[in-house]
């Protein structure tokens, strides 16, 4: 496993083929893209990288990993 800090990332959403991408910048200078995702996966994703810190990425997986948070933390 080989996780990375998301710095920033670009959203892209095909109006009329229903689908969507996104870009994410790394800590250590590389690109990733996420393709493909559904509305419901979209807004998922977009929520966890809009309010989630850190937030970091595994590019051996190609999977999104958070922090530990306290329970009842009420978000």
């Amino acid at each position: 496993m080989a996780l990375v800090e998301i710095n920033s990332y670009v959203v892209h959403w095909d109006v009329d083929g229903h689908f969507g991408n996104i870009q994410l910048n790394l800590a250590n200078n590389v690109g990733y893209g996420i393709g493909g995702q559904t509305p419901e996966e979209m807004r998922m994703l977009v929520d966890l990288l809009r309010n989630e810190k850190p937030i970091r990425f595994d590019t051996v997986r190609r999977s999104l990993h958070l922090g530990f948070e306290p329970v009842g933390e009420a978000e």
